[in-house]
């Protein structure tokens, strides 16, 4: 009689066998879905509307930050973009205080069979016909 007392008091705290567990459950990593309430671990830390009221804002130098202006093709084909901060190279001291030595004899440019034309200019938009 006492037995079968502790038995279905066991049975009313859902307690099983090993054996008699099975699926997900019976794996040997399987951790519980239901978090115990009393816990802290349980608790967020920090819930999502009680977020602290200064908000953090990234602040860099203007030269570490990216260009993310948006160029459209030709536009961004025609001209190399060069940084804003930083001033065009000047000339080279060099030419005005040597003189023009001689130079090696060069070969001309070599001869192109068809006509150049940029990748945004196909005709018929690079399809043959």
């Amino acid at each position: 009689m006492a037995l079968k007392a502790v038995g279905d008091f066991v049975k009313k705290l859902g307690l099983k066998a090993p054996w008699q567990i099975t699926g997900p459950a019976s794996h040997v990593e399987y951790k519980e879905a239901y978090a115990k309430v009393g816990a802290p671990s349980a608790l967020r830390k920090i819930a999502p509307a009680s977020q602290p009221v200064k908000v953090a804002i990234p602040q860099s130098e203007t030269e570490n930050i990216y260009n993310i202006r948006y160029y459209d093709r030709k536009a961004r084909m025609g001209t190399p973009q060069m940084p804003s901060h930083k001033p065009p190279t000047p000339e080279s001291p060099y030419k005005t205080v040597i003189p023009d030595m001689e130079k090696p004899a060069t070969l001309g440019r070599p001869f192109n069979f068809r006509k150049t034309v940029q990748l945004s200019d196909y005709e018929n938009n690079g399809y043959t016909l």
